[in-house]
C-alpha cells in the first residue's frame, strides 16, 4: 500500500487498440524499469476502453518511460501514437469505481472514432 506522494508513479496510457493485453502492455514499460501493475480499462461487457494505468515503483523510470512513448509508440493494430502521461487522482476514482454515464470522455480514448446513431432515425426509439 502505497501513501499518496509516495515514489510510485502511476502512469495513464491511451489511444490503446482495443486488442492489447496487459502483457503487451507490460514487456512496453519495462524497458524503463520494473512495473508493479498494469489495469487495462474496460467496459461492462470486458471490452477494453482503449486506456490503462501503469504503476512503476520507481518514478525516474516512469518520467523516462512517458517522456521516450508519449505521442512516439504506435501498438500492434494501433493506428495513432498511444498517449502517456501521470495519471490524475480522478483517474484513482475511476479505477475503483465505473460510472459510464459520467465518463463523456471514454468514447474519445480509442483509436478510432465511434459514430453515433443519427438522433431520430434509431429504430430502437421510444414509441409513445
Amino acid at each position: 500500500q502505497m501513501q499518496p506522494g509516495g515514489e510510485a508513479a502511476k502512469i495513464f496510457v491511451g489511444s490503446l487498440p482495443k486488442s492489447v493485453t496487459d502483457r503487451q502492455l507490460g514487456a512496453v514499460f519495462e524497458q524503463f524499469g520494473a512495473v508493479d501493475e498494469v489495469w487495462i480499462m474496460r467496459d461492462s461487457q470486458g471490452e477494453s476502453k482503449c486506456a490503462a494505468f501503469v504503476t512503476m515503483p520507481d518514478r525516474e523510470e516512469a518520467a523516462s518511460a512517458i517522456v521516450q512513448l508519449d505521442k512516439k509508440l504506435i501498438m500492434p493494430n494501433g493506428r495513432r501514437p498511444i498517449e502517456v502521461r501521470l495519471a490524475t487522482s480522478k483517474g484513482d476514482r475511476m479505477r475503483q469505481a465505473s460510472y459510464p454515464r459520467s465518463q463523456s470522455s471514454s468514447s474519445s480514448l480509442c483509436s478510432r472514432p465511434q459514430p453515433s446513431p443519427p438522433p431520430s432515425e434509431s429504430p430502437y426509439g421510444l414509441h409513445v
